[in-house]
């Protein structure tokens, strides 16, 4: 939307322009975007355990602007600010009642002609491997995207500080200070979407590959990937001692399937990773195919598991309902077999950009093993989400 619509977004957008070179506030924010939301989260939390429950509410607001500097090349100013506030102490990461930050999650310059695409900054890491979401990775680097025909993108990146580590290895190990290299090539054939990605992270990653198909045809949609990763020697020998992985290469691959007819739609799903290295992710939320509400964050980069789900949902109007289910199963049965997860979740929209929805989770860990760290657990979240 245009940033002169927002008269306080436009004073924060005149504030960023040198005082020494002071232009008239008109032409400080002609043809000047603004995109982001306001979000807010309410989770209540019960892991079956007497005093266990917990309250959090989440505020959540990232915003961009968006600012043309001179032909062909546009300059970009992002903000990301959130905080928790939780009603029982100890939820927080250091003990306390409430957790903020706020930073400076994106500053690049773009420019766009011919074919290409090369952006410099600070901005998001886009790979199957991290979160590229608005609230995800970002590191400062340089992304180069190039278009020969229509149908067709090359893609290559490299970023050397990053707010980047490794869910659910090694407790989040902080990988922040690591170079990270990606290349791509995206393009669509006679209906079917590819996706081919190259992948490294100095000292933590030697190299992994990454395969994508997809397609749809008559309201069937289909997905299905392949994930190959090697780890350097170092982090290998390190995993190895905590007993985390056997080799240092392993894999991962998934299939999904939708199906949708006029309001209706039903969907499954399968994954599995290998059982000596499970490692195949850098963020949780990041472009592998995942499932289910809570349980993919308990098995992510664990290795040795299969994961199933199914999943249905239904529209009327501005109304939505679903409902899913999402299993675990492992050879090793001390690793996350008999896990499962059973979700239902409602929505309103408003409007396009204005909605709200929840959604009641129940995560039974009971038949793994001798339970796992953080057990059962019973979520219910609501969110109210406002996009601009």
């Amino acid at each position: 939307m245009k940033l002169a619509k927002l008269s306080l977004a436009a004073l924060v957008a005149v504030g960023a322009f040198s005082v020494a070179n002071a232009t008239s506030l008109e032409s400080a924010i002609k043809g000047v975007d603004v995109s982001g939301y306001v979000r807010y989260r309410y989770y209540n939390e019960d892991n079956n355990v007497p005093g266990s429950s917990t309250d959090r509410h989440r505020f959540t607001v990232p915003i961009l602007f968006k600012i043309p500097v001179a032909e062909n090349i546009t300059a970009a100013v992002g903000m990301f600010a959130q905080e928790n506030d939780y009603a029982t102490e100890g939820r927080g990461s250091d003990g306390s009642y409430s957790d903020s930050s706020f930073n400076l999650s994106r500053m690049w310059f773009n420019y766009a002609a011919n074919g290409w695409n090369v952006k410099l900054g600070r901005q998001l890491i886009k790979t199957p491997y991290t979160e590229g979401g608005i609230t995800g990775s970002y590191g400062d680097g340089l992304v180069a995207m190039y278009s020969p025909t229509s149908n067709v993108t090359l893609a290559a990146a490299g970023f050397v500080k990053s707010n980047q580590t490794i869910d659910g290895a090694v407790g989040g190990a902080d990988i922040g200070d690591e170079n990270i290299y990606a290349a791509a090539a995206i393009g669509s054939f006679s209906g079917v979407n590819a996706q081919l990605w190259l992948f490294k992270v100095t000292h933590i990653v030697k190299n992994a590959e990454f395969l994508q198909l997809s397609g749809s045809v008559a309201g069937l949609s289909l997905k299905a990937q392949g994930s190959w990763t090697k780890l350097t020697d170092d982090t290998y020998q390190y995993l190895k001692g905590l007993g985390v992985v056997n080799s240092d290469t392993g894999s991962f691959y998934g299939i999904q399937a939708c199906y949708k007819m006029d309001n209706f739609k039903v969907g499954a799903g399968y994954t599995t990773t290998d059982k000596d290295n499970g490692i195949s992710t850098l963020d949780a939320d990041g472009g592998l195919i995942k499932a289910g509400k809570q349980i993919y964050y308990k098995t992510t980069n664990a290795r040795d598991t299969d994961l199933y789900f199914f999943k249905a949902g239904a529209s009327y109007g501005q109304y939505s309902f679903g409902a899913g289910y999402v299993g675990a199963s492992s050879v090793d049965g001390s690793t996350l077999d008999g896990a499962n997860e059973i979700y239902g979740q409602v929505g309103y929209k408003f409007n396009k950009k204005f909605g709200v929805s929840a959604y009641y989770s129940a995560l039974d860990m009971d038949k793994v093993g001798d339970d796992v760290a953080g057990g059962d657990n019973n979520e219910f979240r609501v969110e109210v989400k406002y996009s601009f």
